[in-house]
């Protein structure tokens, strides 16, 4: 497991955090959706991580290629 060193994360998190708490404090974040969304986030990375290493380069640049094709066209309709 590789991890960013903290002079990248710490930023990220500070930012993150302060304007989840400010949409928050106006009554913009709908939690039950932020829950679900999270959750399916950790077990989707999880899922990815093991599923990168078992594929080759090529075949994860050929799937990577193809979702963005597909997300550029749909964003194009």
């Amino acid at each position: 497991l590789r991890i960013l060193p903290s002079s990248h994360t710490n930023p990220i998190f500070v930012i993150a955090g302060a304007a989840f708490a400010g949409y928050l404090g106006e009554g913009s974040v709908d939690v039950r959706a932020g829950l679900a969304l999270g959750a399916g986030g950790v077990v989707g990375s999880i899922y990815g991580a093991n599923l990168m290493h078992r594929l080759s380069p090529e075949t994860l640049r050929a799937v990577f290629s193809v979702a963005l094709i597909v997300a550029g066209v749909r964003m194009l309709l």
